[in-house]
């Protein structure tokens, strides 16, 4: 699929992409009726991992708040007392 202006002799669209070329760069695939666009399966499994990982990291920031939060607590409450 090539810029209408290609086909007219302009060189405007030599920097324009293809769109096969774009399709291959995002990793995504046309279905066989070209009515929807979907990742490559290796993509799909690796968002899964990330997407792992991130909850994983999301629980131990909650994780290590919370512990923030009762040392914050503890120590006002130490200095509260030597006062």
């Amino acid at each position: 699929m090539r810029c209408f202006l290609w086909y007219v002799g302009s060189p405007a669209c030599d920097w324009v992409p293809e769109l096969e070329d774009m399709v291959r760069f995002l990793g995504l695939v046309l279905d066989e009726k070209l009515s929807s666009l979907v990742l490559h399966q290796e993509f799909q499994e690796e968002l899964k991992h990330i997407e792992a990982l991130v909850s994983s990291l999301a629980s131990e920031v909650k994780f290590n708040c919370s512990v923030a939060n009762i040392i914050e607590t503890l120590t006002a409450e130490a200095r509260a007392e030597q006062n």
